[in-house]
This record gives structure tokens, C-alpha cells and sequence, in this order.
């Protein structure tokens, strides 16, 4: 049995190691497809490059594929990546018609999610939301939901 080739591709993506280079791999063979795809692989890059460890690495990679590369989860799982970092690129893809908001609470409920959003929206506010204050207000809805809580102090 050969092994299943995201989006018919040619290209054995389980042979491609560590983990984040194959993410980025894909990651540029799905935007190289699109009109903008050299700013959404950069994007890619940028956001990968704020997390740490593989697993997260790879994740940040591929976090547009799926929602605006037409990548599927099932060519992310025939490309060998790990469950849970499929599971993460799940919770960071917007399903068609949801709201932004229910969208940034429902990637909220997974650390390793939130983390890789924060790293996309700080990208994004210097990249994207300095010259659309509609987007930066969206930015920075998704900041105030997702920023860790930190606790006041009683005055006495």
C-alpha cells in the first residue's frame, strides 16, 4: 500500500523530519498554490518562530492551512503528523460561518491552542492590524480573551 499524498501531491511528506520542517513543507506547498501564498507562508514562519518545542512548532506552522489553504485534517494526518497536533490545528481553524468570537472561546479550552493564537495575533496586529483599526479591534477582543488572568490585589 503506498502512502496517501496530501492533495495529490507527489511528495512523500512523512520522509521530511524533524516535525516543523515538514510543517513548514506543507505549509509552502499549500500556499505556493494561492495568488497571496508568499505572505501566508511567511505569516506561517513568523508564528512558528514565537513558539517553542516541535509539536507546537508544527502546529503554529500549519495554523492557516486548513482554514485558508484548503488543506484538510485528513491530509494532515496521511502527512504523519501527530493527533495532537492535528487536534491543534482543528481548534485554530475557523469553521465557515462561525463567529470570531466563539471561535477565540472555543481554541481557548486547549494551552497549547492559545498559545500558538497569541503568536498569531501579535504577528498579525504588527503585519496586519496597524492599517485596519477594524481588524485591530478584533485583535485585540481575541488578546483580552486569551492573555492569562492574572489576579488583583485586595487594598486593605
Amino acid at each position: 500500500m503506498s502512502e496517501p499524498r496530501a492533495q495529490g501531491s507527489s511528495i512523500p511528506w512523512r520522509q521530511i523530519q524533524p516535525l516543523p520542517a515538514r510543517a513548514l513543507a506543507l505549509a509552502a506547498w499549500v500556499f505556493s498554490r494561492q495568488k497571496d501564498g508568499e505572505h501566508k507562508f511567511a505569516h506561517s514562519w513568523r508564528v512558528m518562530r514565537r513558539v517553542r518545542g516541535p509539536m507546537l512548532r508544527a502546529a503554529a506552522a500549519l495554523h492557516d492551512v486548513v482554514e485558508s489553504g484548503g488543506c484538510t485534517l485528513e491530509d494532515l494526518c496521511a502527512a504523519g503528523f501527530p493527533d495532537r497536533v492535528v487536534q491543534w490545528v482543528d481548534l485554530l481553524s475557523k469553521r465557515p460561518g462561525e463567529e470570531y468570537l466563539a471561535y477565540i472561546r472555543r481554541l481557548a479550552v486547549s494551552k497549547a491552542a492559545r498559545t500558538i493564537k497569541l503568536a498569531d495575533l501579535a504577528d498579525n496586529m504588527v503585519h496586519k492590524g496597524r492599517t485596519d483599526p477594524d481588524r485591530r479591534a478584533r485583535y485585540m477582543t481575541a488578546l483580552a480573551w486569551l492573555r492569562p488572568r492574572r489576579p488583583r490585589k485586595l487594598s486593605a
